[in-house]
């Protein structure tokens, strides 16, 4: 896996600590860890993949491109298209990337792209968040699973992690 160097653009930053390699956003005065390369996190963006994963894939969000190298090395796995909003995560992540010319960033918002969109796609990959509490599901998970069912009614729809916190 690519690693980027440590960085910091606008309120984005790539650190390192550990030998765990962090995306942080600060926002409202505090610090949002958006991914990570610790090991659990690794395993589980790997455990999303289904072994038979094929055709053409939409990524949800870029965070380290972990999942996009991972899906990149699938022999059936012929397009990726991966939609990331903010310009500064594309700026200090994507070139670091290894996708063997399969893959394709997009710099728009996720819904606002599923909408104008009219290829076709055999998965959906949600790499949108960590944890999720109730609040966070209903607000953004649930929305892009539904227009998903909408717009790629074909397409498989898979979310990382989206536990619900207690």
């Amino acid at each position: 896996m690519s690693i980027p160097p440590e960085q910091i653009i606008n309120n984005w930053r790539i650190e390192r600590k550990n030998k765990i390699t962090s995306l942080i956003e600060y926002k409202n005065h505090k610090d949002q860890c958006w991914m990570s390369n610790n090991k659990k996190d690794v395993k589980d963006q790997k455990k999303m993949i289904p072994n038979d994963v094929y055709g053409n894939i939409l990524v949800l969000g870029l965070g380290l491109g972990i999942i996009i190298e991972m899906l990149a090395k699938y022999e059936k796995v012929k397009y990726i298209a991966v939609i990331e909003q903010a310009p500064e995560v594309i700026e200090m992540v994507w070139k670091y990337i290894e996708h063997n010319n399969k893959a394709e960033i997009i710099q728009m918002k996720d819904i606002n792209y599923i909408k104008s969109n009219s290829n076709k796609y055999n998965y959906v990959f949600a790499d949108t968040h960590i944890d999720c509490s109730d609040k966070t599901k209903k607000r953004i998970v649930e929305p892009l699973k539904q227009l998903t069912k909408e717009y790629y009614p074909s397409a498989q729809f898979i979310p990382w992690k989206t536990k619900t916190k207690k």
